[in-house]
């Protein structure tokens, strides 16, 4: 999926949406955002431990690249590790082979870019399968249907947070 912006004028201010699609790959990290004062990732994950069901809003407090392990905390997260991986992991033998406690396929390096700018990095995501989901496509995307109204509820309250505390 190639790259998308989106730039949208509030009475308070504007926010510019960038919208990558799924993976590492599509972010393009050298962005030259003169006048970006936040990013906020926002999408699904999957739960790499129990306790997790779908539709749980998660604000992890530190991201991992799974290829290196390296971290990146995130102040304003609360909820445990994130691993960002390059490719989705569906059997519950490759979850619990992660470190972590959620697994995406975007966030670190839009944190990493975040931190290497010095500009403040906001996620949220929103678990799509847990550890028990069964290790099939179709029971990851039977979940959206769950997981897109609390996802795009969870987008605007971060946005409308964000722009309202910029100020």
């Amino acid at each position: 999926m190639a790259s998308a912006w989106l730039r949208l004028r509030l009475q308070s201010g504007s926010v510019s949406i960038l919208s990558t699609g799924m993976g590492i790959s599509d972010f393009p990290g050298s962005l030259l955002l003169s006048d970006c004062t936040a990013v906020l990732n926002a999408g699904i994950c999957g739960a790499l431990r129990t306790g997790y069901r779908i539709g749980d809003i998660v604000r992890p407090s530190r991201v991992r690249d799974g290829g290196t392990g390296m971290c990146i905390d995130i102040p304003s997260g609360s909820d445990g590790d994130l691993t960002t991986v390059c490719r989705p992991i569906l059997s519950q033998k490759e979850k619990q082979s992660i470190p972590g406690d959620v697994v995406d396929m975007e966030c670190y390096p839009q944190a990493s870019w975040a931190k290497e700018n010095s500009i403040p990095f906001y996620c949220v995501k929103v678990v799509s399968d847990t550890i028990d989901t069964m290790p099939f496509v179709s029971a990851h995307l039977g979940s959206l249907e769950t997981v897109l109204p609390v996802l795009t509820e969870s987008v605007e309250k971060a946005v409308k947070n964000l722009v309202e505390n910029s100020g």
